[in-house]
């Protein structure tokens, strides 16, 4: 049996993506396929994306805590064929099927959406809403490569095509100042060497720009922050005087100085990310495990519940910088 899941919004948001992973948690644990009808956005948030990734490649690779699915979701396609492209790009296409959408039906589609696209584009221009720039760089698991040297060079060269990615779309598309983008980048490749360093996983950088700002996105399905920090989990229960869970551990990740390397001088990425952030009016969401932790402009911070992904999900919204009259 499969079950659709349908929105009239033209826009998929992270809170959108809350509600479709719950639906299809519940899904599969009912044994159903799961689902999912995208064909009405003419938006898509990169944070939302990236964190349906991390469900559906999870539940793929058996790392949820129910029955392993015996095919991929079926999904419909967008119509809208710039968001058909941004998909493409994430690869999310290679994680689902197409069993709603006939090929007369693409083909059909094609058509239209070949007819339409210069007015389109051109409504689009004028718009803002979509991505100059949607990129996903991906990092392999070591398992994969025949010696730790090899993996390293990987590693290395993953890191290097996402600064440079990083770099072009904060300074060409929204005139950031090289001195400020270099700065920011040093906590965000800590980001990213946590992905192989701790999470025992693959992971991916992406990042999406808009007339707006910049969204920047980081995702693995590992270990996720409780279980790699909890060799501080009393250091953190007393500093925050919380209960030790995966909310718990999200804030403890955000603290200057709290890594799970002993001995090591890191532990500066994500709390420098969120002051750099904070100051510039951003925001950042992370997710890990079942916890969700927002940290907005002014400093604050709201945690929540949600459906439980392995690994850690990080999405980081810096609005472009305001231009002064010349």
């Amino acid at each position: 049996m499969n079950k659709k899941v349908r929105y009239n919004e033209p826009a998929l948001t992270t809170a959108h993506a809350e509600y479709l992973i719950r639906r299809m948690s519940r899904e599969l644990r009912e044994g159903a396929i799961p689902h999912l009808d995208l064909s009405p956005f003419g938006h898509l948030d990169l944070g939302a994306i990236v964190n349906l990734l991390a469900f559906v490649f999870a539940a793929s690779e058996g790392r949820l805590p129910y029955k392993r699915p015996v095919q991929p979701p079926t999904m419909d396609l967008p119509i809208d064929i710039e968001v058909r492209d941004f998909l493409f790009k994430m690869e999310f296409f290679h994680l689902t099927q197409y069993s709603y959408v006939s090929h007369e039906e693409v083909i059909r589609g094609a058509n239209v959406l070949a007819r339409e696209e210069q007015a389109a584009n051109s409504r689009r221009r004028l718009d803002g809403r979509y991505p100059f720039m949607p990129l996903r760089e991906v990092v392999s698991k070591v398992s994969e490569y025949s010696s730790p040297a090899d993996f390293e060079s990987h590693c290395r060269k993953f890191i290097s095509s996402l600064q440079n990615t990083f770099g072009v779309a904060l300074e060409s598309h929204l005139n950031f100042q090289t001195e400020l983008v270099e700065e920011f980048w040093l906590p965000n490749k800590e980001i990213v060497e946590n992905i192989y360093m701790h999470s025992a996983s693959w992971g991916l950088g992406a990042i999406q720009c808009s007339e707006r700002g910049a969204l920047i996105c980081y995702m693995d399905i590992g270990q996720g922050m409780r279980t790699t920090l909890d060799n501080r989990k009393e250091q953190l229960v007393k500093l925050l005087g919380e209960t030790w869970n995966d909310n718990l551990a999200i804030r403890g990740a955000f603290v200057r100085g709290v890594t799970s390397v002993c001995g090591s001088s890191r532990g500066i990425g994500l709390a420098k990310v969120r002051n750099y952030v904070s100051e510039c009016g951003g925001n950042i969401e992370c997710r890990s495990g079942s916890g969700k932790v927002v940290y907005s402009a002014n400093g604050a911070n709201k945690g929540w519940n949600v459906e439980w992904i392995p690994g850690v999900q990080i999405r980081i919204w810096l609005p472009a910088p305001v231009k002064t009259p010349s």
